[in-house]
């Protein structure tokens, strides 16, 4: 096992995970003070989801055929820059579509991330391996809004996505300095 390549897997998973989850417990407020409507509310909770279904099924394919390195740069790299167009959202079609955006960066992360982790894992203790880096991605989805809701009430909900912004690019650095 690469010890280094898992510890920046997990590391990297456990960011972008934590910076999702930092803007769950306020997008349907952020949208509302935007004036959105309860249909446009719904496309800025689901549209990150959405845009996985459509992505997830070929860009594994792709990395495969590709490498892997790349799209976790290109995953990172779109969580980063979507995390801080977000904060100039001004209107509910806006947020919207970072929205979409953030979840195509996540659906050339995470299924890549896991990918890469079958990679590098000897044969026989895949489970072993999965099963740390699925307990880092939950801890991420599990802490994210806690913090969230703790930077939202301390300074303000821009500055969370300001936050998850920079948590994912210092994510894409250590990929782009520590994978192969």
């Amino acid at each position: 096992m690469n010890k280094k390549a898992f510890i920046v897997l997990v590391s990297t998973m456990f960011i972008s995970m934590l910076g999702m989850g930092i803007v769950t417990p306020f997008l349907p407020n952020y949208a509302r003070e935007l004036n959105a409507s309860n249909l446009e509310i719904g496309l800025v909770q689901s549209a990150f989801s959405i845009t996985g279904i459509g992505t997830l099924l070929f860009v594994g394919r792709l990395s495969d055929k590709f490498g892997r390195k790349g799209f976790l740069i290109a995953g990172l790299g779109i969580l980063a820059v979507s995390s801080a167009g977000m904060i100039y959202a001004d209107t509910p079609a806006l947020l919207i579509m970072w929205r979409f955006i953030q979840g195509l960066g996540a659906s050339a992360h995470l299924p890549i991330a896991q990918a890469y982790l079958g990679d590098i894992t000897p044969e026989g203790s895949e489970g072993k391996w999965m099963g740390y880096f699925n307990a880092v991605l939950f801890s991420g989805m599990g802490v994210g809004p806690l913090i969230g809701g703790v930077l939202g009430d301390a300074f303000s909900i821009p500055t969370t996505f300001l936050v998850m912004a920079i948590l994912n690019g210092l994510g894409l650095i250590a990929t782009m300095v520590y994978l192969k």
